[in-house]
């Protein structure tokens, strides 16, 4: 049975916001897995790049303005033609890396169609909770203390990915794009408030298996405030407080004065003791870092 991983981006122009995550996904896949890359149609250096690597590239059209909501409607179409039950995975392509191969520890850990990655957190931690308030207000109150679900690395069956991915679509796309947050205009990002509605309240909540920070599956970095002080490197390879190494880490670069990555090998940095790096509810210069759009998205 063949595997699938698929990544998406628009916007990007540098090699530097793709290579982590081709090269390390490459150094560690099967022989039945295969990779996606699906962009945007602007030409730029990543066209030659991923076709030195080898890396089947699909140029697809944009459908909405919105930098974030097109990767789901192209990862359903992409699945159209896949085998229905064949694992699938779809994982943000700027800030994830692999350190194993990410198909084999789904497989063990699958029961049902679907693999859901917890963050460990609910909506009280204000970068999601502001996403569901300004996103979906009327499902503010019912969602506030559920469970939040890693959008930027999903897994499951094609058949049952591919339904999801459209739903996904649809949901976030619903969402404005724009709201005003303390007399400024912020962009929406909610796409994960859209993906854990889903899994916390409709049908999908029976239909998937969990996971999380914990375990030895992904490390999601922007929740390491409750979990980086039990990581350990071993032999350049992040690991939980067991020793056990993350296949998947990601958003390594929110912490990047303390977590380094470089050509594939992985250091703690001096301090590791990291309450509220990414959680100042007061401070401004934090904020704008979430809300800034920039030049391009990581999708």
């Amino acid at each position: 049975m063949r595997n699938l991983m698929m990544a998406a981006y628009s916007g990007y122009k540098t090699v530097d916001k793709v290579q982590n995550f081709v090269e390390s996904f490459l150094r560690f896949k099967g022989d039945h897995d295969h990779l996606f890359i699906m962009s945007d149609q602007s030409e730029t250096e990543i066209d030659d790049y991923l076709k030195e690597k080898g890396v089947e590239h699909l140029k697809l059209p944009e459908y909405t303005s919105h930098p974030y909501n097109d990767r789901f409607i192209w990862f359903s179409q992409a699945l159209e033609a896949w085998d229905e039950d064949g694992i699938v995975m779809s994982c943000d392509i700027r800030d994830v890396v692999f350190q194993g191969n990410p198909f084999n520890e789904v497989i063990k850990r699958m029961r049902y169609d679907m693999l859901y990655v917890s963050e460990n957190i609910d909506f009280r931690e204000q970068w999601n909770g502001i996403m569901l308030k300004y996103g979906f207000p009327h499902l503010f109150e019912k969602m506030l203390m559920r469970p939040v679900y890693n959008c930027g690395v999903m897994a499951g069956k094609a058949g049952a990915a591919k339904q999801m991915y459209k739903e996904l679509f649809d949901l976030a796309n619903s969402a404005s794009s724009y709201a005003k947050f303390k007399d400024q205009e912020i962009l929406l990002v909610p796409d994960q408030a859209a993906y854990s509605i889903l899994v916390n309240l409709g049908s999908w909540k029976s239909k998937g298996t969990v996971t999380s920070n914990i375990e030895g599956l992904v490390f999601t970095a922007a929740t390491a405030p409750f979990d980086i002080k039990r990581a350990v490197v071993r032999d350049g390879f992040l690991c939980n407080h067991l020793g056990q190494r993350y296949t998947i880490v990601h958003q390594y670069d929110r912490l990047s004065e303390i977590l380094n990555y470089d050509d594939g090998v992985f250091s703690l940095g001096p301090e590791k003791l990291t309450d509220g790096l990414l959680n100042l509810e007061s401070d401004e210069k934090e904020l704008r870092y979430y809300f800034k759009k920039g030049d391009g998205a990581e999708q």
